[in-house]
């Protein structure tokens, strides 16, 4: 059993870190910017130009806190609705590792990244990289995202398809683009519900909602901490009635190899 004492361990050395080969919601965003004003939707000389946002475009903190009411709406959203783990952490540990180069510019080519469009902050990276020991936990997940579509006024349920229709026409490439660049699975969900209804607003809303998956892994990265280590100072080895004979320092810090 480990002896943890909260009050004598120094948080201040102690980072962790989870890394995902991408970000579910803000790379279909982004794909989805790119790819429906090409197909039509959105742009200048569209006449249907709906927001694309993270989250459900129902639930928003824009929505909820807005009192344009059905101007609110056509409205996109992408939302990350859960992780379904297919290994468990104790079966994806990988024990303490050294920090090679490759390891090092991952940790700075994260860095690079907008504090928003990553999981950690600069202090948690900087606590990793100045770490002597690291463990490292890996799974492999199925994020679940949905792709929901809403409108409402007169036109509101034909606009609704026609939004529907314009998505599911350019996700067979942005899926596969998703997988190439990321090097992920990028998977159809269920079956897509393509004319929901909602008037929980006062007025009557039109919409659709398309699963997706993404398998992909994640790695959790944590700073060794204090309590993993052996309180075993020194070590008295000898055999009797033998000429074997040890030298060198053997050094019990954390489990490195002896000093020759």
């Amino acid at each position: 059993m480990y002896d943890i004492e909260p009050e004598l361990v120094n948080k201040d050395t102690l980072s962790s870190l989870v890394y995902y080969q991408c970000n579910p919601e803000k790379v279909l965003v982004d794909f989805l910017r790119f790819h429906l004003p090409i197909a039509g939707l959105g742009g200048e000389d569209s006449k249907i130009n709906p927001p694309i946002t993270l989250g459900h475009p129902l639930y928003t903190d824009e929505v909820a806190q807005n009192e344009k009411g059905e101007r609110n709406f056509p409205r996109i959203g992408v939302e990350w609705v859960r992780d379904i783990p297919k290994t468990s952490i104790g079966q994806g540990y990988s024990g303490v590792f050294s920090k090679t180069q490759g390891f090092l510019d991952l940790l700075r080519e994260l860095r690079e990244q907008k504090e928003g469009r990553r999981f950690v902050t600069d202090a948690q990276i900087d606590r990793v990289m100045n770490a002597r020991f690291l463990e490292q936990f890996q799974q492999q997940v199925i994020s679940e995202i949905v792709i929901a579509g809403f409108s409402s006024g007169n036109l509101g349920r034909s606009t609704s398809q026609l939004i529907y229709q314009c998505i599911d026409a350019c996700l067979p490439g942005i899926m596969h683009d998703i997988s190439s660049h990321y090097k992920v699975s990028c998977l159809y969900g269920e079956a897509s519900e393509t004319n929901l209804y909602v008037d929980q607003y006062g007025f009557p809303i039109w919409g659709f909602e398309i699963p997706i998956k993404i398998v992909q892994t994640r790695a959790i990265i944590r700073v060794k901490p204090e309590y993993r280590f052996s309180d075993i100072g020194k070590v008295d080895i000898f055999f009797k009635n033998s000429r074997t004979k040890f030298e060198g320092n053997f050094n019990t810090d954390g489990g490195n190899e002896p000093e020759q």
